[in-house]
Order: C-alpha cells, then structure tokens, then sequence
C-alpha cells in the first residue's frame, strides 16, 4: 500500500458505495468477515438455527396457551401432536447444523481468527444437548398427545356404544 492511504480508502468507500472494499483497502479483519459472510455452509448453519429459533418460540407459546387452557378440548391432542411434531422437527434441523458445523469447521477453518488456537468448545455442546433436549421434548409432547386421545375416547364411550343392532325380520 505505497500510495494508498486511510484517507484514500475512505474516500473510494463514499465515493463507490457498490464496492466497499477494493483488495488494496482491505485488513485482515475485513477480509475474515466478507470470508464470514460469503461461506455458504456458514449462511445455511445461520439461517437453519434461526429456523430453529423461531419454531421453538412458536411451540412454547403453543404449549404456554396449551397450558392456561386457551385451547379447546376437543383440539387438545391436536395441539400437542403439532407441538410434537414441531419439536421433532427442531431436533432435526439442529442434528442437521451441527453435522455442518462439526464437518466443516474442521475441514475448513479459514473462516477462524486463529484456525490453529482455535477448536469446538462448550458452546458447540450445548447445541448438541439442546438438539438431545429437543428430541426429548418431542417423546414427551407426543406421549401426551396420545393421552389425551385416550382419555377423551375413554369419556366418549356410551355403554353399547360400538353394538348394532339387526332388525328383526318382518311377521305376517
């Protein structure tokens, strides 16, 4: 960077807002974030935890509702086999990032600060546990669901209530 200075960066960023960073601008820094940001594996890891982010949201407050009886009781195993699905679902998105993320961050470590100081730590266990947990969730979450079917066929049952009976052939 002979001839390049901080000022000439500056002025070539506000003046070419379409490429931020010309080669002779870049730190390191700058090139490990646009490295960051273009990984394809690192986006779909990204975008698949956020995924899972949302669908827990979404079956805690379902169970939450579930919970204070906003729900009707004839949609109560609905409810539950949905949130069982659901959970099942985010156990799998989260089996699926982690095999990614465990894959690549020890095939590709470029996208590291330090790829040699650097490895999976306690953080990588935790969404391991968290996708064990999930899994868990849903064991649960279905075993209720088919509780609920139970104990509502189970009120539902009239005495005779399967029995048919034939007609009696006609007397003349």
């Amino acid at each position: 960077m002979a001839g390049i200075t901080r000022f000439h960066c500056l002025l070539y960023n506000d003046v070419n807002k379409t490429n931020l960073h010309p080669p002779t601008c870049r730190t390191k820094s700058q090139n490990l974030m646009l490295y960051r940001l273009y990984s394809g594996w690192f986006l779909a890891v990204q975008i698949i935890m956020t995924l899972v982010l949302i669908l827990t949201l979404v079956t805690t407050l379902m169970t939450l509702l579930f919970m204070i009886d906003c729900c009707p009781d004839r949609r109560a195993a609905t409810t539950q086999l949905t949130n069982s699905l659901l959970m099942f679902g985010v156990g799998l998105l989260i089996a699926i990032s982690v095999i990614i993320f465990g894959v690549q961050s020890d095939t590709d470590r470029q996208w590291l600060t330090r790829p040699d100081q650097n490895f999976l730590s306690w953080s990588f266990g935790l969404v391991v546990l968290a996708g064990f947990f999930a899994i868990f969730a849903g064991m649960c979450l279905l075993v209720d669901s088919l509780r609920i079917k139970a104990q509502a066929r189970k009120e539902n049952k009239e005495p005779m209530g399967g029995y048919i009976m034939k007609r009696a052939p006609p007397n003349y």
